[in-house]
């Protein structure tokens, strides 16, 4: 069984025994959101004059904002920002802008399945070994392309701010 089947697997399991306890009650979900994230993912780069796709993983930073159609759907807009390693030479990197649609099973759990579509920006630039500016803007890409790109999560856990 691969990883990310075993992951699949785990999220499935959480999203079916997940339910409030007694007393915790949560108003369902309603209003804005905004989505912040910081992970690891993979990447396959690939082009129509080269045979070679290997696929590379490295660090994935996101952010995103919407509405709320009903408690169980969430529409919005993301912007997901990869790139392999911090490394000083040639980095790969992708960017994708995103239409983004969040399902929720339960009105007050916490897990969640989401899908988006959009456009994705990939290149492989100067990397400088730096966290704060690891692409180093003095030098220009080795190679850069554009295209559609797509996006599917498995999610558990929202960190919910309500008004009143």
């Amino acid at each position: 069984m691969t990883l990310v089947s075993r992951l699949c697997f785990v999220s499935v399991m959480l999203c079916a025994s997940g339910a409030p306890a007694r007393g915790q009650h949560v108003d369902p979900r309603h209003g804005g959101w905004m989505g912040l994230g910081l992970g690891y993912g993979s990447a396959v780069f690939s082009c129509d004059t080269c045979g070679n796709r290997r696929r590379l993983s490295g660090w994935t930073f996101n952010l995103g904002f919407g509405g709320t159609l009903d408690p169980h759907v969430q529409l919005g807009v993301q912007g997901d920002f990869w790139l392999n390693g911090l490394r000083q030479g040639k980095l790969p990197t992708t960017s994708t802008g995103t239409v983004l649609l969040a399902y929720y099973p339960r009105v007050n759990g916490s897990a969640f399945v989401e899908a988006g579509v959009g456009l994705s920006n990939y290149a492989l630039e100067h990397g400088t070994g730096d966290p704060i500016e690891p692409v180093s803007e003095d030098y220009p890409s080795y190679f850069s392309g554009t295209g559609w790109g797509y996006t599917l999560g498995l999610g558990w856990h929202d960190v919910r701010v309500v008004y009143h």
